[in-house]
């Protein structure tokens, strides 16, 4: 429940898809969106839009966005998109084939395979005030 006035916000998490590597990586994941993906999503078509255009309960949302990242291993980042919803729903031979790729390519990449490394995000964050 949300008083008049009060307000609603909603954050997330999405891979910062400007850094070379994360772009390249964005699409053998098979998994959550990237910032170039949640800025190209029609206002309309997101699962945001009420906070996004407004309603006759929220006013218009207002968008922030703060570069941030993780701590990540090559095993922790696999790890962690491992539990990403396409994964789960994915036949067990090919997750298995996809987390290998993953592995593999991190295994390449300068930035990722020796230890840890940031894994690049951008925090977006939408707020809106419950209307009166």
């Amino acid at each position: 429940m949300l008083s008049p006035g009060g307000v609603l916000a909603g954050l997330w998490n999405v891979d910062d898809d400007r850094v070379g590597w994360v772009a390249k990586l964005a699409p053998l994941s098979k998994s959550g969106p990237t910032l170039s993906s949640w800025r190209a999503t029609p206002w309309a078509d997101s699962e945001q839009a009420v906070l996004r255009a407004g309603s006759s309960l929220f006013t218009q949302a207002e968008q922030c966005e703060f570069g941030n990242g993780q701590l990540r291993s090559a095993d922790s980042l696999v790890a962690a998109i491992a539990t990403h919803s396409p994964m789960l729903v994915m036949g067990e031979a090919e997750r298995a084939r996809t987390l290998a790729t993953l592995r593999d390519f991190l295994d390449r990449q300068p930035e990722t395979s020796s230890g840890e490394f940031t894994m690049p995000l951008v925090t977006i964050a939408l707020r809106a005030a419950r209307r009166s």
